[in-house]
């Protein structure tokens, strides 16, 4: 980073300690100004539950496969067909809806995708063959695919800078938890009420993460680079306001300048 670089965003810095003084920035400029804050949590926690959903799904078909196995007599191929349904497409789901979240909305997409995989996966509590098992566990991996991109986004793009690589490293946490979850509510739940009751309460566990998903609004980036600018000053005064900062007085630019690629949506 050049000394010029440095000496604005110190310039920056002590435009937004100047309480009550209004400040027109750009949507990168806006979001990097806020600080770590419930506002910052509000958005990571849907992100937390979300991953620990994925890792929670794959987990659960290495518990039950050897009882499915057993149940419906399964051949050693149909058994590891079984096992990597979900994970076949969940890897090729996002090639092939990468641009949706920046399309139609991180949070929308977020929140299609939560509730696509917990009632997808809740479903499988209810087949009667091998076929609609797997039926349903490649429906879910294609929601877990989905949600994938825009629920690291929505978390991401709410984090300031100095915060983000810490955030995005410690993305693989919750997967070890949801993965620990479903290895707990197998210890409770598979012993009484077999591998359906496991298979529900494991989907039903991590349902909070539609509530928080729902009620976030929309990613500022989104609505800013739809045109939706004054929806996109609301977003991050909310933000700033969760976050401690709501003193702070901002205004979007009307005219787009020149951003990253990464940050410029595809249509």
């Amino acid at each position: 980073m050049s000394s010029d670089d440095v000496d604005e965003k110190r310039k920056l810095k002590e435009d937004y300690d100047n309480s009550g003084k209004e400040m027109e920035l750009d949507i990168n400029e806006a979001m990097d100004g806020s600080t770590c804050g419930w506002g910052t949590l509000l958005y990571t926690i849907g992100t937390f539950f979300f991953c620990a959903l994925e890792g929670a799904e794959i987990v659960l078909l290495t518990i039950i496969g050897p009882i499915l196995r057993c149940e419906w007599n399964l051949s050693s191929a149909a058994l590891s067909g079984l096992q990597t349904s979900t994970i076949i497409t969940m890897l090729i789901t996002p090639l092939v809806t990468s641009t949706f979240g920046d399309r139609f909305g991180r949070k929308r997409i977020s929140l299609i995708a939560a509730v696509g995989v917990i009632t997808a996966g809740t479903l499988c509590g209810f087949v009667q063959s091998y076929w609609q098992f797997i039926v349903l566990r490649l429906i879910t991996g294609v929601f877990v695919g989905l949600g994938t991109g825009p629920t690291v986004a929505l978390s991401g793009e709410v984090t300031p800078t100095k915060f983000r690589a810490l955030g995005f490293s410690g993305l693989s946490l919750p997967w070890g938890i949801g993965a620990s979850v479903t290895g707990g509510i197998a210890y409770l739940i598979l012993h009484d009420y077999g591998w359906r009751g496991l298979v529900i309460c494991t989907s039903l566990a991590f349902s909070p993460c539609i509530v928080f998903l729902a009620v976030i609004r929309e990613s500022a980036r989104f609505q800013y680079y739809r045109g939706n600018v004054n929806e996109a000053e609301t977003t991050i005064k909310k933000i700033y306001k969760m976050n401690g900062k709501g003193d702070v007085v901002l205004k979007l630019k009307k005219h787009l300048s020149t951003f990253a690629l990464c940050d410029t949506p595809s249509y």
